[in-house]
């Protein structure tokens, strides 16, 4: 199955301080029940992470994407 997904990334170097403050504010955000609805309302289910955890999560579906374009024998162009 493939999904539609979306994440906040930041360039490298910005101060581990900012990152957490982004994604303390983002996530309280998402928290709130009138974001919630209406992001459920697009088709869209939020899900938060911390940014470890979302770092883990990018690597694994890169991973495991390219293995499955490696197997599928997929290309550009």
């Amino acid at each position: 199955d493939m999904l539609a997904e979306q994440g906040v990334l930041m360039p490298a170097g910005i101060p581990p301080e900012i990152v957490q403050r982004v994604n303390r504010e983002l996530n309280a955000i998402l928290a709130q029940p009138a974001m919630r609805a209406g992001l459920e309302e697009l088709g869209m289910y939020p899900a938060t992470m911390s940014p470890a955890e979302f770092k883990a999560y990018v690597a694994k579906k890169a991973a495991s994407s390219g293995e499955l374009i490696r197997r599928k024998g997929i290309t550009v162009g």
